[in-house]
């Protein structure tokens, strides 16, 4: 019995040991550098400068998302508020799920916080306020949204996904494209973002998944998730 604890023992220390492991893997990205990142975010263009004419532009395109966003527009912002891979997978069939695609979906998590970790860089190096803080008077969001506008970190997430998934299922890359246009979008919509806000968290997102897919070790665990995936077809 007491060499039944012990064994007891030393499996839930080694659990415990590979769970940390994990979970300090997924918590500090490995594929681009902090310079590499930081490199990304000197590349990206400066937001509209306030008050000028791309400035009122983006207003303007705001208030008009803003004036005749139909209730289908509302429920679609709703929908993509809180940004998940989920918001693509949901659509994949055969369907995919963490607990019959660990690999995959390891690999979904790490790539998260890897784009958030350029996200997160480029808007406290930007800092423009969102359209409904800039503007309170005339733009009424349909919820708050944290951090800061330029780029949009919806958007940026959305487009560097749709590009890695499009690698994973080739005949779905327009779709999943078409897909990140429509959580883009739905940020505008919802009055947490402006324009030029969704059209560099494109860019840039676009960029992130180019830089990760010329990275030997991305592809590599691109590719454990590819033969995941099609040993399930």
């Amino acid at each position: 019995m007491k060499d039944l604890r012990l064994l007891l023992g030393c499996l839930a220390f080694i659990a415990f040991v590979t769970l940390a492991i994990a979970k300090e893997q997924v918590a500090n990205p490995h594929w681009l550098s902090k310079s590499e990142v930081k490199k990304l975010v000197s590349s990206e263009p400066p937001p509209p400068a306030p008050g000028s004419a791309a400035d009122k532009a983006d207003l303007q395109a705001d208030l008009d998302a803003q004036n005749s966003r139909t209730p289908s527009q509302v429920d679609e912002a709703k929908k993509d508020a809180t940004y998940s891979v989920a918001l693509f997978t949901d659509s994949i069939t055969p369907k995919i799920t963490p607990s019959s695609n660990p690999v995959t979906f390891h690999f979904f998590d790490e790539l998260n916080v890897q784009i958030g970790e350029v996200v997160k860089e480029a808007k406290a190096h930007w800092k423009r306020p969102r359209p409904y803080e800039g503007h309170p008077d005339v733009i009424h969001s349909l919820f708050p949204a944290g951090d800061f506008s330029y780029p949009s970190g919806h958007s940026t997430h959305s487009y560097a996904f749709a590009t890695i998934l499009g690698q994973i299922y080739p005949v779905q890359a327009q779709a999943f494209l078409d897909r990140a246009h429509l959580i883009a979008q739905s940020r505008v919509d919802a009055g947490v973002h402006y324009p030029t806000d969704i059209n560099e968290g494109e860019v840039l997102g676009k960029e992130i998944a180019k830089e990760l897919l010329a990275k030997p070790e991305f592809q590599k665990e691109l590719q454990a998730a590819e033969a995941e995936v099609a040993a399930q077809k």
